[in-house]
C-alpha cells in the first residue's frame, strides 16, 4: 500500500544538511585520541568515513564549517542523492573536498530495482529527471 501511494508525496522547502553532519562529526571527535582532535588531521588523510544519504535540497548553503571540520578530523563524506531533481552542488563539494565519493540513486524500470551510479558518470550518461528514457530517471517512486 505504501508503494502505491509513494508517487503522491510532495516535498518543499530546504533540508538542513548541517545539523546531522555536525552531530556525527562530534561523535567522531569524541572517539578520537586527544592529539587527533580539531585540526590535527591524520597524515594518512581521511581514515574515517560517513555515508550521507539525502533526498533534500539544501538551498544556498556552503557547509564550509562542516567541510573544514570533516577534513580536520580525517573524515571522508560520501554522498548519495536520491531524487528526481538536480543534486544540490553543495553535496558534490562536500564529497570532493573531504575525499569522499558522490552517488545518485534511481529506479530502473526494466529490472524494477534501485540502482546506484557515480553522479558524474550518471549525469554524463543522461541519468537526469528529465531523461526521455524512463528506465533511467532518478529515483522518484517505486512504480
Amino acid at each position: 500500500a505504501l508503494a502505491a501511494h509513494s508517487g503522491e508525496a510532495q516535498s518543499g522547502g530546504t533540508t538542513n544538511f548541517e545539523a546531522p553532519l555536525r552531530t556525527i562529526l562530534e561523535e567522531f571527535e569524541a572517539g578520537l585520541p586527544r592529539h587527533r582532535r580539531r585540526g590535527a588531521a591524520s597524515p594518512r588523510g581521511a581514515d574515517q568515513h560517513v555515508l550521507f544519504l539525502t533526498d533534500g535540497q539544501g538551498g544556498d548553503r556552503t557547509m564550509r564549517r562542516e567541510i573544514e571540520e570533516a577534513r580536520g578530523l580525517g573524515v571522508a563524506v560520501h554522498t548519495i542523492f536520491i531524487g528526481n531533481s538536480r543534486c544540490p552542488p553543495v553535496l558534490d563539494r562536500l564529497s570532493e573536498e573531504t575525499g569522499g565519493t558522490s552517488w545518485a540513486a534511481y529506479f530502473d524500470v526494466q529490472s524494477r530495482s534501485i540502482r546506484l551510479v557515480d553522479r558524474q558518470a550518471g549525469e554524463a550518461a543522461g541519468l537526469e529527471a528529465s531523461s526521455p528514457r524512463p528506465e533511467q530517471q532518478k529515483l522518484d517512486r517505486l512504480g
